[in-house]
């Protein structure tokens, strides 16, 4: 077969091989109707590009002719796929009824009729005529058919190219960028038809649209490759949306569901895809009440009750570039849990308030108790009698500080057992008149946390013991000094009170002495700490008393 050597042929050829490699790799590559359609639109100009390389390789009549013919079959179905591409681009999808996509068929089913029966008409081509220059090239006679179908297309593109300008007006920055480069694409064939078909092409024997084809196919496959994110949008769907913990509805504008993920599916208990396409008053009735008032992300969200569990319910409206409606994506969370936990908080913090309006009483009630009995102790004459008065003011007191540090404190339950000592231990000097420098007191008392119900106990036994001592320890002024001690021993806990006064009696014996007093504290510690005490007699007094504090 003999080639006619032209400085087109080549080049020609392999922008047609790039272009095929293009659209398919986009075919395949690039998901949505857009690529496809943007893959079509590559491949139909490439008919039309590799077409007329071929013609221009042709040394034949015959030959020029039957590529011609073939290049019109990118004629045929090119303006109808600009069409479609600018519409799906500019996001009018809606445009693309039944009926329209009927009357896009017709013109180039036509056309293409006309084209197979030519020559028992001549609509599309009257002749062909051959042309000598440099090389052999081909010129045609068109037929009035061809100058309708010319219209056709003028018309269509156009439109087109009106849809991209208008993108280009009133779109954000990237997509004047995208929109612009996409018109430019159109206008170069635009172009290249007017220059040649009006005769006033500056390279009379190169047709100059099939040349200007090349570089809208760089364009359109600039554009989705570079641009649309069509293969991350999937993946960013599937690792987001299908893994969310909250259920995702996307409605359409006529409030079908189009889409919902797993967790929507189990609210809803759908075990495949019959909720798709239905419309939200018969999927899910509860939520379609809501959809005229739900609020939107930025402002507050609704709350919606739905078999025993409570969701925060938001949509957000999707719309597209231009700001039309789309649909509306909604989402309902799960906040159960966090309304539980909320009134739980709310319970407990009344349960405080509660609890220190409680301990304020009991200890008002302690103080007007041990004020009646003060009162009471100045009427009485006899010391023994009034003695016991005092003791009682004592006991009263060492509980009342247990109820004064609840209150005062943020734990209404635990108490520091050191600060509790000191509290106590500064009333009793300042009840019973001790004078600092004779005697003395020290507290050695490790970061120990006690329970209400052991703190009151460990207080009275402590009231009693730091009452006796400053009693009886230290007659006639004599100096000394008392010392309490509190630690840890493995899993108990030692509370250990001395003085080094002149010492308990041998004879006495805690469990069966007439001493309330002594009687008191081996009470407390059997029945209350369910501990052991035992007494040393050795330079003074010292009690050991053993305890488990109470679980938590």
């Amino acid at each position: 077969m003999i080639w006619q050597n032209t400085p087109y042929t080549l080049p020609l050829i392999g922008a047609s091989i790039a272009s095929i490699i293009l659209g398919f790799h986009i075919w395949y590559s690039y998901k949505g109707l857009m690529n496809k359609i943007g893959s079509m639109t590559i491949l139909a100009n490439t008919i039309w590009i590799l077409g007329y390389a071929m013609e221009l390789a042709s040394t034949t009549p015959s030959a020029m002719i039957f590529w011609d013919q073939v290049q019109f079959i990118s004629i045929i179905i090119l303006p109808t796929l600009w069409f479609l591409y600018s519409i799906y681009y500019t996001c009018h999808e809606n445009w693309i009824t039944r009926r329209v996509k009927i009357l896009l068929l017709i013109m180039p089913v036509v056309t293409f009729f006309l084209t197979l029966t030519n020559d028992s008409h001549n609509l599309i081509w009257m002749n062909y005529s051959l042309v000598q220059g440099n090389y052999l090239s081909m010129k045609e006679t068109y037929g009035l058919w061809f100058w309708f179908y010319v219209a056709y297309i003028s018309a269509l593109v156009l439109s087109g190219a009106l849809l991209f300008f208008q993108m280009i007006l009133t779109s954000p920055k990237p997509y004047k960028i995208q929109g612009g480069a996409l018109l430019a694409a159109l206008l170069f064939p635009i172009g290249a038809g007017i220059l040649v078909l009006s005769g006033l092409n500056p390279i009379p024997s190169l047709n100059l649209i099939p040349v200007s084809l090349v570089f809208s196919n760089a364009i359109v496959a600039l554009d989705i490759i570079y641009y649309w994110l069509g293969d991350i949008l999937p993946l960013a769907r599937e690792t987001v949306i299908e893994n969310m913990l909250d259920s995702v509805l996307v409605l359409d504008r006529k409030n079908r569901v189009v889409d919902l993920n797993p967790a929507a599916r189990a609210l809803l208990h759908d075990t495949g895809s019959t909720l798709i396409g239905k419309p939200i008053d018969d999927v899910f009735p509860t939520v379609s009440t809501f959809i005229p008032h739900i609020p939107t992300f930025l402002k507050n969200s609704s709350i919606l009750q739905y078999e025993g569990k409570i969701f925060e319910i938001y949509s957000t409206p999707l719309t597209d570039w231009q700001g039309y409606h789309k649909g509306t994506l909604v989402v309902l969370r799960d906040i159960t849990e966090q309304t539980q936990s909320k009134e739980l908080k709310k319970a407990l913090r009344e349960k405080e308030i509660l609890f220190k309006e409680v301990h304020h009483r009991v200890r008002n009630n302690m103080q007007i108790i041990s004020s009646l009995l003060n009162l009471q102790s100045r009427q009485i004459k006899e010391e023994k009698y009034a003695g016991l008065f005092k003791e009682s003011q004592g006991r009263i007191r060492a509980m009342l500080l247990v109820h004064e540090y609840l209150y005062q404190s943020k734990d209404l339950s635990h108490i520091d057992l050191n600060e509790y000592v000191s509290m106590l231990l500064t009333s009793l000097f300042q009840s019973f008149g001790a004078q600092k420098g004779i005697l003395n007191s020290k507290i050695d008392v490790s970061s120990l946390v006690l329970s209400i119900n052991t703190a009151i106990p460990c207080g009275l036994i402590i009231n009693e013991l730091i009452s006796n001592s400053l009693l009886h320890a230290f007659p006639d002024g004599r100096k000394g000094e008392v010392v309490i001690r509190a630690y840890p021993v493995g899993n108990e806990i030692e509370l250990v009170v001395s003085d080094n006064g002149i010492g308990l009696p041998e004879d006495i014996d805690i469990n069966s002495t007439g001493s309330v007093g002594l009687r008191l504290i081996s009470n407390l510690v059997k029945t209350q700490l369910k501990g052991t005490i035992t007494i040393e007699r050795n330079r003074g007094t010292t009690f050991r008393i053993r305890f488990r504090e109470e679980s938590s």
